[in-house]
């Protein structure tokens, strides 16, 4: 029997990615600096989340809302909070594929060996370089990147990074226009 949807949880969830991702979009305009603060936020809300419930995982919370909750993750400045969660998501992974989306390893595995000063495994963190275009951090064996990556049901690494410089280019142009026009 399948269990009902947690609303309130993963209405509360879907709320605090629309501010993250408010927040980073400013950020991304050059409107406003990274607030750490609501990093900080999120990740003590989280930490109580997971305690009481668990991961929120789509059985849990739908899709969406259990992606806000990675995605905030992927933001806290707390690389032990995210080595837990890697860890429980690899959990979760290994007994249920279906309730957590295999791509979100990929990312926070990533994040986690950037913040530590490692390679990345799967090439999902970005960088500008000088020409001020976009390309992966260091990734370990990039001959294999995207075999590995297809694994995660990602993108190869080449369409990936484009796909990113269109999203970003996209997202500017929208940012210019006059109010009236949104």
């Amino acid at each position: 029997m399948r269990k009902k949807i947690n609303k309130k949880l993963a209405k509360e969830l879907l709320e605090m990615m629309r501010t993250d991702q408010e927040m980073r979009l400013q950020f991304i305009a050059g409107k406003e600096k990274l607030d750490a603060r609501l990093d900080r936020k999120h990740t003590w809300r989280l930490k109580k989340i997971i305690k009481k419930h668990g991961w929120p995982i789509k059985s849990l919370v739908g899709r969406r809302a259990s992606h806000a909750a990675w995605l905030l993750t992927q933001h806290s400045p707390d690389l032990k909070f995210q080595k837990k969660v890697l860890s429980i998501l690899n959990d979760i992974y290994k007994k249920s594929g279906k309730e957590i989306n295999p791509a979100h390893t990929a990312y926070l595995t990533d994040r986690i060996l950037i913040k530590e000063n490692k390679k990345q495994i799967f090439g999902t963190q970005l960088r500008k370089n000088k020409s001020g275009t976009f390309e992966p951090f260091p990734t370990q064996n990039v001959k294999d990147v995207d075999k590995k990556r297809k694994m995660h049901g990602l993108l190869s690494l080449e369409k990936y990074v484009k796909e990113h410089e269109r999203a970003i280019n996209q997202w500017k142009k929208i940012e210019n226009q006059p109010a009236k026009i949104r």
